[in-house]
């Protein structure tokens, strides 16, 4: 037992943070000293010299900001409120030194060297788990102090990770808005010179306990989500995104793989010594001497010589949809190394050796809901905040390519017609040559290599997108099949209807249900349908039901990417005007559809059984659809009223 008083910590965010005598004793474990040598921005600090914090300050905030969260919410008693504090402090233990470099380098690299040691390091937080309910010092200092009783390191590491079974636990340290990203948002903004501006005295009052136990962001302080959210966003593009800080993320990289191809076994060992004990500075001086070659280019980057020049950065507006999708796709955790074979492609097609960083940003999810305190009305997705919807549009254009070469090696070859050749077979066959040519003359000639770049990337994403459909198991976006299987089968015989838009997210539902896609998707793809569409075969169900978010949240992204087209409309409900907007895919989309489905047999089989399941139903049907779409154009009120009439007497809700 110890009858200490508590002691505080002074932090440049919160002012004092109180910490109980356990808490204390915990900051002095090993398992938490060693965060104080890793920096919490990796390399930021070369081009934010103040973006010189730890992990270890990132976590006290973490602790103090969780408990922030439940102080004021019902339901959490007091053990619950010292678990969700020490998961708070322990969430970052598993990070290696350099943050999330390793982890990237594992991702690209990882498969690639065929080294345990690299693979290992793809997850901090699996790592964090299991040091969390091992660690003996940890579990010494719980045990002593009475203040833990009950607290055991087995579940303190499953909340640490999010793994929780009590998902309101959970929600406080891994959530759409939770205490890890409340502080990382305000500190990395504050210490790279761009304060936040977030009142931090709001946080207990963030959050509400509704009469069903879910727990929702109190609609009260949307401001304060909205200005979290806009402060991450800026985060993401214009720090996390900055040129010279990826490219020294990559190059610490290419060391590292170059480490693992050239070491043996005793050096792997102490790798993973360091990787577990140390921090950046031991880690930078161990791969010094191993591999000074690639680590002294790297200090000669971050000393501002350009061992790699840029090449051309090819941004959202500089690619077509389908290549936005293909980024879209090597931004994701699980496909990072498929940017590698990105550069490996552009390096043979350029003659040279190239460095690729494809960039981007993640949007707010549509998990959290928000809703007024004692509202009896169902809560809504926070996206669906005007000012969050915008936050959500800005991310998705937020991406792109940076191509770098060796400052000193041999100029690539940049010639327009191979590149073109490329672009036209797999991107746009309706791209001919003489307009090439044409753009080509006309372009000043500082910007005339980059368009034939921009046409080589184009079509270097596409092989690398096709490539990957045709030999891994994942799937493509539900939402651009089911207006795909829309498109043929209205498209087909009889009927041939290419102009066929899908109404509201209650159609997307219908269609589901009379294709049977989510069966054919589990069965043929494996993995489960991604959106929560109701079983009853009623069809006047399938159309009030609406659908999980997640769909609206794909759409958004493949509308903004070009793929898909949307066409608002306001209707009267009540007192009060709402949106019911109308989807189809756009020719970029259906080009892109047809490709996948050329490259993936597993995907060519669903989309092929499901339009037949859809095509059946309209054959059924025909009458009905020819004399609804046959009242499309005319504007008087007769025509109006029998078409609102026979809207309601089809299976699928579509117009034209």
């Amino acid at each position: 037992m110890n009858s200490r008083a508590p002691s505080y910590l002074r932090d440049p965010i919160y002012g004092l943070v109180p910490l109980s005598p356990g808490e204390t004793d915990l900051l002095g474990i090993p398992l938490l000293t060693r965060l104080k040598g890793i920096r919490q921005m990796g390399f930021a600090w070369a081009i934010f010299p103040g973006a010189n914090h730890t992990r270890f300050e990132h976590s006290v905030g973490v602790m103090h900001a969780a408990g922030l969260l439940v102080r004021d919410l019902p339901g959490f008693d007091e053990r619950q409120v010292r678990m969700v504090r020490l998961a708070g402090l322990l969430h970052d233990v598993g990070h290696p030194p350099f943050s999330h470099t390793l982890e990237l380098a594992a991702r690209l690299y990882g498969k690639e060297v065929g080294a345990p040691e690299l693979s290992a390091l793809v997850s901090h937080e699996a790592v964090t788990e299991r040091r969390v309910a091992t660690d003996p010092d940890l579990r010494e200092v719980l045990e002593r102090h009475t203040e833990f009783r009950g607290i055991e390191p087995k579940e303190l590491a499953a909340l640490a990770v999010g793994h929780h079974p009590d998902t309101s636990m959970s929600l406080i340290v891994h959530g759409e808005i939770d205490a890890d990203r409340i502080d990382y948002i305000t500190r990395d903004n504050l210490h790279c010179g761009f304060p936040s501006g977030l009142d931090v005295h709001l946080i207990p009052s963030l959050f509400l306990r509704r009469s069903d136990g879910e727990i929702v962001l109190n609609s009260e302080r949307a401001y304060f989500a909205e200005q979290l959210l806009l402060a991450r966003h800026h985060l993401q593009v214009k720090i996390h995104d900055e040129p010279r800080d990826r490219l020294a993320d990559l190059l610490l990289a290419r060391a590292l793989r170059e480490f693992f191809r050239s070491t043996d076994r005793s050096a792997r060992r102490e790798f993973t010594r360091l990787v577990e004990q140390a921090g950046d500075a031991e880690l930078m001086a161990f791969l010094r001497g191993r591999v000074p070659k690639e680590i002294g280019e790297l200090d000669s980057h971050l000393a501002g010589r350009v061992p790699w020049s840029e090449l051309a950065e090819i941004g959202f507006d500089g690619i077509s949809p389908p290549a936005r999708y293909a980024v879209a796709l090597l931004l994701s955790e699980d496909h990072r190394d498929l940017a590698v074979r990105l550069a490996s492609t552009l390096g043979s097609w350029l003659a040279t050796d190239v460095v690729a960083d494809v960039w981007g940003a993640t949007p707010p999810g549509a998990t959290l809901r928000t809703a007024a305190p004692e509202d009896p009305r169902p809560p809504v997705p926070l996206t669906s905040l005007p000012l969050i919807r915008g936050t959500v549009a800005a991310t998705h254009r937020a991406m792109g390519v940076r191509i770098y070469v060796r400052a000193d090696g041999p100029p690539p070859r940049i010639v327009l017609a191979p590149a073109h050749e490329r672009y036209s077979v797999r991107v746009d066959p309706l791209f001919d040559l003489h307009r090439a040519k044409s753009l080509h003359r006309r372009l000043p000639e500082d910007e005339a290599d980059g368009f034939v770049v921009s046409l080589e990337l184009e079509s270097a994403l596409l092989t690398t997108l096709g490539d990957a459909h045709a030999e891994r198991t994942f799937s493509p976006d539900a939402a651009l099949m089911l207006l795909s299987v829309l498109f043929e089968a209205f498209a087909a015989p009889p009927l041939r209807e290419v102009r066929v838009y899908l109404e509201g997210e209650k159609g997307f539902a219908a269609v589901a249900r009379a294709s049977h896609l989510p069966e054919l998707w589990r069965q043929e793809l494996a993995s489960p349908f991604p959106y929560a569409f109701p079983r009853s075969p009623d069809r006047a169900a399938a159309r009030t039901v609406r659908p999980d978010p997640q769909l609206e949240s794909d759409l958004d992204r493949l509308e903004a990417f070009g793929l898909v087209v949307r066409l608002p409309r306001e209707e009267r409900r009540g007192r009060h005007f709402s949106s019911l907007d109308r989807y189809a895919l756009s020719g970029w989309g259906r080009g892109l559809v047809r490709q996948l489905l050329r490259r993936d047999p597993r995907l060519a089989r669903v989309h092929a059984t499901g339009q037949d399941h859809l095509a059946r139903l309209v054959r059924e049907d025909q009458d009905a659809f020819e004399a609804f779409f046959g009242l499309a154009g005319r504007t008087d009120a007769e025509a109006r009223r029998v078409r609102r009439g026979r809207k309601g007497e089809l299976p699928l809700p579509v117009s034209r």
